[in-house]
């Protein structure tokens, strides 16, 4: 598996406790201090924002628009992001549908780390609430294949 050439999809089901009080990590292979090249996927409950960063010397941060994700505890939200960093791009989506991007992805980040659900490659920004079929795919699913996944097919 080598996302940096393929592109790479992450998909989760997420329910985000009102507990969350930074940044909650879904699945992360760096730090949380943002020192280490890599990539985090998280929800940022200070600003009420699925987002995705990378990282490789220079920082990209693709962000939700508006307030999607509930943070009430009991609420099953489908969250995914699309990646290709060879490419620079990342699109984030919220219940299946398109929900931010950014053109600045980073290459060249490490792919052969371990990749951490629920946290940061340094133990810090845990989740808080539920992760639930967690799936990552060696390539770029389209629009209609995350609607469905956010639909349970």
């Amino acid at each position: 598996f080598n996302p940096l050439n393929i592109g790479f999809t992450i998909a989760a089901w997420i329910k985000v406790s009102g507990t969350c009080t930074a940044n909650c990590t879904i699945v992360a292979n760096s730090d949380s201090t943002g020192t280490a090249n890599g990539f985090r996927f998280y929800y940022d409950s200070v600003n009420n924002k699925l987002k995705f960063w990378s990282k490789n010397i220079t920082i990209a941060t693709a962000e939700s628009v508006g307030a999607e994700i509930s943070e009430n505890g009991a609420t099953w939200q489908h969250v995914a992001v699309v990646s290709n960093p060879a490419a620079g791009y990342a699109y984030l989506y919220v219940g299946g549908k398109f929900a931010g991007l950014t053109t600045a992805a980073q290459a060249n980040f490490p792919a052969n780390t371990a990749a951490y659900m629920g946290q940061a490659s340094d133990a810090a920004d845990g989740f808080i609430g539920g992760i639930d079929d967690l799936m990552v795919f060696e390539s770029e699913l389209s629009d209609a294949e995350i609607h469905m996944l956010a639909l349970g097919f």
